[in-house]
């Protein structure tokens, strides 16, 4: 992934990061005053309806980022997957670290803070299930890349160039034809040679790219 590719993403995650920890924050905060008021803040029901916040906000998470992947028209490279990994594995992590804060919270608001350790696995296995949703569509979307990458101007020369270097080989063996005592055999033999060398810096390229 280009270096300014990568900046606009790790920029973006941690913009809708923020963006996502404080709606959270504010829907526990409203959920907090309507239980308040109906007299459920000592409930289940407060726990329950933050880990629904905190799922809902963790599979915008990687929406938004397979969303805005697509939009930065990236071109395929052996190391777009990883990079990607990387920098939405950062993200994930502040978002976690900062909605279990939250979680903690609301088992406190509910009277009932040892029901902490009893839920965290259930938020936590939620939280890796859209994890592993992410790197599925993610494999896709760079299977897509790979497969629909245009082909790069240096690889169009290296084909053209081939090309020429073919059809002069073919017209020199058509002459060799007509005069077999000319000396048209080096020169043939080092045209292929200069096509094996242009195919194999071809499949360097690839390679490299």
């Amino acid at each position: 992934m280009r270096p300014d590719i990568m900046e606009n993403f790790k920029v973006k995650l941690n913009i809708v990061v923020v963006e996502l920890i404080q709606e959270l924050e504010n829907n526990i905060i409203v959920m907090a005053r309507q239980h308040s008021a109906k007299g459920l803040i000592r409930s289940g029901n407060t726990i329950k309806c933050t880990m629904d916040f905190i799922a809902k906000g963790n599979a915008n998470l990687f929406q938004i980022a397979i969303s805005h992947i697509e939009s930065l028209d990236c071109s395929y490279s052996i190391k777009l997957e990883g990079d990607v990994q990387a920098i939405m594995s950062f993200a994930h992590d502040s978002f976690k670290k900062e909605s279990l804060i939250w979680l903690r919270k609301s088992t406190e608001l509910a009277g009932n803070p040892k029901l902490y350790e009893r839920m965290l696995p259930e938020v936590e296995l939620s939280m890796s299930s859209d994890w592993d949703k992410f790197l599925n569509l993610l494999d896709a979307l760079v299977i897509k890349l790979k497969h629909s990458q245009k082909m790069s101007l240096f690889t169009k020369i290296c084909w053209f160039a081939e090309a020429i270097i073919l059809l002069v080989s073919v017209f020199i063996a058509g002459i060799w034809y007509e005069d077999p005592d000319g000396n048209y055999e080096p020169i043939i033999v080092g045209l292929l040679i200069v096509i094996s060398i242009i195919a194999l810096i071809m499949k360097l390229s690839r390679k490299l790219n």
